[in-house]
């Protein structure tokens, strides 16, 4: 049932996700000069279409984070006025997102939500962006120094006031919260595996701690990293082919591959982790997200420590 045909359509924040790719491909490769100027097009091409295809003063999370990296690593290559402008007006909007003091009801402050609105806190289930917002952050902090304070502030509160707290109620494996609980709360039967969630709140919190300094949560990330590896009440590596006890993965289409991240560790009954060694989906399932997720948590990682 989750393998549908869905329409072509224009979708902005895919738009601007692509051109902050696109800019960073043309940054970072080894590339023919023919390649860089046509990475470097579509990197404005798609930049232009999503500003012409989005309705941009009332916006989701994913929209104003990928705009504001976009527009920020365009200005950095081309140091055109549009860009720094929309890189300050989708900055700014994404600052609305973060819910700076306690809502009724919730212990944490420093949150990401899901619009400007603020009316729910970011409690992904399967998919998640989590780390957006921070990236977002360090993008602003880099290419704009002088007007990085706002920026920096939410950083440092998203670790104070959310993250580093929250993580206490899993001592003393600190895992991470997924939304208000350990694990995200599962809306069906099919989709479980908290992995990729838990991966990408990691991310954004090492890029947090990139922009902010603060060698304690950078801690905090790597204990992320080491659950990730195998310190977990289980015992259990999650990554197949590395560390030990790791489990076989669900695949339908190739062998088990080393290296490879399943969706993640299930619970079902009040907040507890449950994982075992039955290859079942999705828990067990193969996954690209969680593999880029460590990917990105551990580059942060190792770019702190250098």
């Amino acid at each position: 049932l989750d393998d549908v045909s869905t329409r072509a359509e224009v979708v902005p924040w895919e738009l601007m996700l692509g051109s902050g790719v696109f800019s960073k491909a043309a940054a970072r490769l080894k590339l023919s000069v023919e390649e860089k100027e046509s990475i470097e097009k579509a990197a404005v091409e798609d930049w232009q279409d999503a500003i012409k295809a989005g309705i941009w003063e009332t916006v989701n999370y994913r929209e104003a984070a990928w705009s504001t990296v976009a527009s920020a690593l365009l200005y950095e290559r081309w140091g055109e006025d549009r860009f720094k402008d929309a890189a300050m007006h989708f900055g700014n909007i994404l600052l609305k997102c973060q819910e700076k003091g306690k809502a009724p009801g919730i212990p944490f402050r420093g949150y990401f939500c899901y619009d400007t609105g603020r009316s729910q806190l970011l409690s992904d289930h399967h998919a998640a962006f989590n780390e957006a917002p921070m990236i977002a952050c360090a993008a602003m902090c880099r290419v704009f120094p002088l007007e990085s304070a706002p920026y920096r502030e939410a950083a440092k509160l998203f670790i104070e006031g959310y993250l580093a707290p929250g993580s206490e109620m899993s001592a003393p494996y600190n895992l991470l919260p997924a939304g208000l609980s350990t694990f995200p709360v599962w809306t069906d039967h099919i989709f479980h595996g908290s992995t990729n969630v838990h991966l990408s709140q990691a991310w954004a919190l090492a890029k947090a701690a990139e922009i902010t300094g603060d060698r304690q949560a950078m801690e905090l990330v790597q204990k992320q990293l080491e659950w990730t590896l195998g310190r977990n009440p289980f015992s259990s590596s999650l990554m197949y082919g590395v560390g030990y006890n790791f489990a076989p993965n669900y695949v339908y289409c190739t062998h088990n591959i080393a290296g490879a991240i399943p969706v993640g560790i299930d619970s079902f009954h009040d907040d507890m982790p449950f994982w075992n060694g039955t290859a079942g989906a999705t828990s067990h399932e193969i996954w690209i997200e969680p593999v880029s997720r460590f990917v990105g948590t551990l580059s942060s990682y190792l770019n702190f420590h250098e």
